[in-house]
């Protein structure tokens, strides 16, 4: 599940959530990870959708609700102008689909004033 910085506020209070201060919770802090609820990994975003000032939706999900493929798809070596030295450029092409949409769920918060 993946929640907005103010609803990360409110999950602060909870001492579920509230980390020991180890270097392994600093480290998974940095990532985003706030802990765990109900199965879920939680996660920190400040890119959750805002529908109106004050509703968030925030999306919880199965991983095997969406597949993502990436590949290389050509790489050529170049000398750079204005440099002595070599360089690689590539083409890298990537992309997501939700392929089982009944894994995933969606709450419309309000946020508190």
């Amino acid at each position: 599940v993946i929640v907005p910085p103010w609803f990360h506020g409110l999950l602060l209070k909870d001492a579920k959530f509230v980390a020991s201060g180890g270097g392994q919770a600093e480290a998974t802090l940095r990532n985003g990870m706030i802990g765990e609820a109900a199965g879920f990994t939680v996660y920190k975003s400040n890119n959750v959708p805002n529908t109106t000032s004050t509703k968030y939706r925030i999306i919880a999900g199965h991983p095997m609700a969406w597949s993502f493929a990436e590949q290389v798809q050509s790489v050529e070596a170049y000398r750079p102008e204005l440099r002595f030295a070599d360089a690689v450029k590539g083409l890298h092409l990537y992309g997501a689909k939700i392929v089982r949409a009944t894994a995933l769920a969606c709450l419309t918060a309000n946020r508190p004033s």
